[in-house]
């Protein structure tokens, strides 16, 4: 039950990491950093690359959720130093992701990505 509370973290992590890589290479890509609808981002070319960070965007929270249930478990087996690292990794990745959803970089991302 550890290493499903340990791998939920993962996905929050991963998902940035996606993202990052989705507006690099379209940076890359069109020598200049994307912005709403210029161009859009199905047109680019990458359907796999696009499909991943949706499906990378789609899993944050029922990952996180995941996490903190298993994490729960663990507290109820009597494990409460890894549970308790566990939640709080995953409350300080929860309101990290939403601070990032609410910035002015994520903002702006996350309406282009949605274009």
């Amino acid at each position: 039950m550890r290493r499903i509370a340990i791998t939920g973290l993962f996905a929050p992590i991963a998902s940035v990491l996606l993202c990052v890589s989705y507006a690099v290479r379209a940076r890359l890509e069109l020598g200049h950093w994307a912005t709403y609808d210029n161009p859009d981002p199905k047109n680019l070319g990458w359907p796999i690359h696009h499909f991943l960070v949706l499906v990378s965007l789609l899993a944050i929270y029922p990952a996180l959720i995941l996490t903190t249930l298993s994490s729960f478990w663990l507290l109820h087996r009597r494990m409460i130093l890894s549970a308790s690292l566990i939640i709080a990794s995953a409350v300080l990745l929860w309101l990290g992701m939403t601070l990032l959803g609410q910035s002015t970089v994520g903002d702006e991302f996350g309406a282009w990505y949605m274009d």
